[in-house]
């Protein structure tokens, strides 16, 4: 019967979910890291990225960002290569042991060194608001799911180019150890092009894509 008991003990602790929820080091999910910093490095379509966020309170994180694109966001057109340097921070709103959520901003001018399908449009920046929900599974990984707004402003003169997509993000973490996991983020939807030149307007839809895999250094 004691045997019986520990065993039962054990399925019950193994088949529970963690009542903090996921205990790895996430940096995509509606969970802060609650202490610390962390390093995100990640590659794909349309772009190669460096992430740092540094924790400021156990529901706030700070940092910045490097982007180098060689895609447009909508449409995934080639021949061009763009820099976007920025800030970003989010707050925890709700961490429970079936799910967390988060509000994340990030905040960034846009250099376009080669025109491609943007044409002249040379400089600009970025806005781009998310909500993300985070669903602990074990302490093992992190199903990642929400929505944004990533919208993009490029000028040149009297022109003026928006991107507005609507973005449905998905993705994952898995937790190698509690420094270390790797990650896989995409967004999808659809996209708005809308071009204003000498008072006249012009607009499109597309598809908006992101897909990325990479790792998260915990420092």
């Amino acid at each position: 019967m004691r045997k019986l008991a520990v065993l039962a003990i054990v399925l019950v602790a193994v088949m529970s979910p963690s009542v903090s929820g996921a205990t790895g080091l996430t940096m995509f999910s509606g969970k802060t890291l609650e202490l610390g910093n962390a390093i995100n490095v990640s590659v794909g379509v349309p772009d190669a990225s460096v992430l740092y966020l540094h924790s400021v309170t156990p529901v706030s994180d700070i940092g910045g960002y490097f982007r180098m694109g060689y895609l447009t966001p909508i449409s995934l057109h080639g021949g061009t290569f763009w820099l976007t340097p920025g800030f970003t921070g989010r707050y925890m709103f709700i961490n429970n042991k079936t799910y967390n959520m988060s509000f994340k901003a990030n905040v960034g001018p846009v250099f376009n060194l080669v025109g491609g399908v943007l044409d002249s449009f040379m400089g600009g920046f970025s806005m781009e608001p998310y909500v993300t929900f985070g669903i602990p599974v074990k302490d093992v990984v992190s199903i990642n799911l929400g929505v944004g707004l990533p919208v993009t402003l490029v000028f040149n003169g009297d022109a003026t180019l928006a991107m507005i997509p609507i973005a449905f993000t998905f993705g994952t973490e898995v937790f190698i150890n509690p420094e270390l996991s790797v990650v896989f983020n995409g967004e999808l939807g659809p996209g708005i092009w809308a071009c204003r030149i000498n008072g006249a307007t012009q607009s499109n839809v597309d598809l908006y894509g992101l897909f990325k895999v990479g790792v998260n250094f915990g420092l």
